[in-house]
């Protein structure tokens, strides 16, 4: 039975096993949630957070689907992912203005709301609104909940070990769980771990890399916004 243009497909030779898939998305969150109360970074959002976080993700979407997919397209190289990498910073930087707890999966269900708005359509939801919000969105807030609501503040090393952390994490969903499991589970068709081991490998640096440039962009904005 088909639900949504999701077919449910668990049995696909390499695909990762569901059980394992849904383990990560009903414990990483809880486990989180319950960091972010101890460390005391969860607060009701304002007018003004969920302002932040629709104007960024607003902002996101325009990037990642028309200035960013032209530039990647004048580009051609298959690991330059401009787009993507534009998206993450925006993101960033809007969980470095509002640092509370669900900031960053919030932007990522927004943006995901958005992205299926003008480009995807709402096919194989609710499940890339899971995915979004508790992978990329996820790893911005463990951000905020490891430096207890101070993200991408402190001295410059400390700032650059923050962006490197989110953006190799940043890294691994698409590769990972997207090839891994979703893709073959919504549309069936073929797992290939040579793939998605080359994927990771060639793109990790790059996202690496940008994450420490996003973070510093997320420092100065943010003490620009809160001056």
């Amino acid at each position: 039975m088909v639900f949504n243009h999701i077919e449910g497909n668990i049995n696909i030779p390499g695909e990762l096993p569901w059980e394992l898939v849904a383990a990560y998305f009903i414990i990483a969150p809880i486990v989180l949630y319950v960091l972010a109360k101890k460390q005391g970074v969860i607060e009701k959002f304002t007018t003004v957070d969920y302002v932040y976080m629709g104007i960024g993700a607003a902002i996101a979407t325009a990037w990642e689907f028309f200035i960013g997919s032209f530039l990647n397209r004048a580009i051609a190289i298959s690991y330059i992912d401009v787009a993507f990498w534009g998206r993450m910073l925006i993101l960033i930087v809007v969980a470095a203005i509002i640092r509370k707890f669900g900031a960053g999966i919030l932007s990522l269900v927004i943006f995901d709301v958005l992205a299926d708005a003008v480009h995807y359509g709402w096919a194989g939801q609710p499940l890339f609104f899971i995915y979004e919000g508790l992978t990329y969105g996820l790893f911005i807030d463990l951000i905020i909940v490891l430096t207890k609501g101070r993200p991408f503040e402190g001295n410059k090393i400390f700032v650059a070990v923050q962006g490197a952390i989110v953006g190799f994490l940043w890294s691994l969903p698409d590769p990972l769980l997207w090839e891994g499991f979703l893709k073959p589970f919504i549309y069936g068709g073929i797992v290939n771990w040579s793939k998605i081991d080359f994927d990771i490998l060639i793109t990790f640096p790059f996202t690496t890399i940008v994450g420490v440039f996003a973070a510093f962009v997320s420092y100065r904005v943010a003490r620009a916004v809160r001056a």
